[in-house]
C-alpha cells in the first residue's frame, strides 16, 4: 500500500507540474509559432487518448469483471460519456479554447469567462487525479498509460487557459499562479481519491470505464472537431499524427511489463 501511495503522489504531482510548466514553456513560443504547433499537438493528443482508452483502460476494466457484469461495465462507459457531456454543457469546459479576439469593451465579460474557464479546468483536473488514483489501485502499468494520456491532453489545455488569462488582462505572473492553482487540483484529486478508493476496490473496474469514457469523449467531441479543417498535406499530417499517437500507446502497452 505504501508503494501505491508513492505512485499516486509521484504521478499526480508530476502530471500537475508538467501541465503547468509545459503550458508556460509553450506560451513563450510566440503567438504565430504556437498557432502553428497546436494542431500537431492536438492531433497527437487525440491519438494518445483514443489509444489509452481502447488499448489499455477498457481491456483492463473488462478483465476485472465477470461475464454477467460486462453489460454493467458497458453501461458505465455510456453513462460516463453522458456525464462528461452534461458537465461540459453546465460549465463550458472548452469555451476558452474558442476565444479568438477581445476588445476593451468586453473586459467585464472576459473576466467572467476566465472564472468559468478556471472553474471548469480545475474540476477537469480534479477528475483526472481521481482517475489516475483509481488506475494505480488497479495496475501501475495502466496508471502509466493513463498518465501519458493526461499529459498529452492537459498540457495543450493549460496552454489555452494561460493564453486566455493573458488576453483578458492578467499579468504573466498572475496568470501563471492561476494556472498552477488549476493544475494543483489534479494532485488533490489523486490524493483524496486514493484515500477513499483503496477501501472500495470492487468499484475500480467501473471507474476505469469512466476514465476511458472521459478520454473518448474529449477526443471525439472536443479535439477531433478542431481538426476537420485543412486539405491535402495538412489533412494527411493530422491523420498521420493521430495514428502515431495510437501507435505510441500500442507500443507502450506491448512493451511495458504487465
Amino acid at each position: 500500500m505504501t508503494t501505491n501511495w508513492i505512485w499516486v503522489l509521484a504521478l499526480s504531482g508530476s502530471a500537475a507540474l508538467a501541465s503547468a510548466f509545459g503550458a508556460l514553456l509553450l506560451s513563450t513560443l510566440g503567438e504565430r509559432r504556437l498557432a502553428a504547433l497546436l494542431p500537431s499537438l492536438v492531433s497527437f493528443s487525440t491519438g494518445v487518448m483514443l489509444g489509452a482508452a481502447c488499448l489499455d483502460l477498457l481491456p483492463e476494466a473488462f478483465s476485472g469483471v465477470s461475464a454477467p457484469q460486462a453489460s454493467h461495465l458497458g453501461l458505465a462507459l455510456a453513462g460516463g460519456i453522458l456525464v462528461f457531456f452534461s458537465l461540459e454543457k453546465l460549465i463550458h469546459w472548452h469555451h476558452a479554447h474558442d476565444v479568438a479576439s477581445h476588445t476593451p469593451s468586453q473586459t467585464a465579460d472576459n473576466r467572467a469567462t476566465t472564472v468559468m474557464v478556471l472553474t471548469g479546468t480545475s474540476l477537469h483536473n480534479f477528475l483526472a487525479g481521481v482517475l489516475l488514483a483509481a488506475a494505480v489501485l488497479v495496475d501501475v502499468h495502466a496508471a502509466l498509460i493513463l498518465f501519458a494520456a493526461i499529459l498529452a491532453h492537459h498540457i495543450p489545455q493549460q496552454v489555452g487557459d494561460f493564453s486566455v488569462l493573458m488576453m483578458t488582462g492578467y499579468r504573466r505572473g498572475r496568470a501563471l499562479a492561476l494556472t498552477l492553482a488549476s493544475s494543483a487540483a489534479l494532485f488533490a484529486g489523486g490524493v483524496i481519491a486514493f484515500a477513499l478508493l483503496r477501501h472500495a476496490r470492487e468499484a475500480l473496474p467501473f471507474i476505469m470505464a469512466i476514465a476511458a469514457a472521459s478520454l473518448i469523449y474529449i477526443a471525439l467531441a472536443d479535439l477531433i472537431p478542431r481538426l476537420r479543417g485543412g486539405r491535402g498535406r495538412q489533412s494527411l499530417a493530422v491523420i498521420a499524427l493521430v495514428a502515431v499517437g495510437i501507435g505510441v500507446i500500442y507500443a507502450v502497452v506491448r512493451l511495458l511489463p504487465a
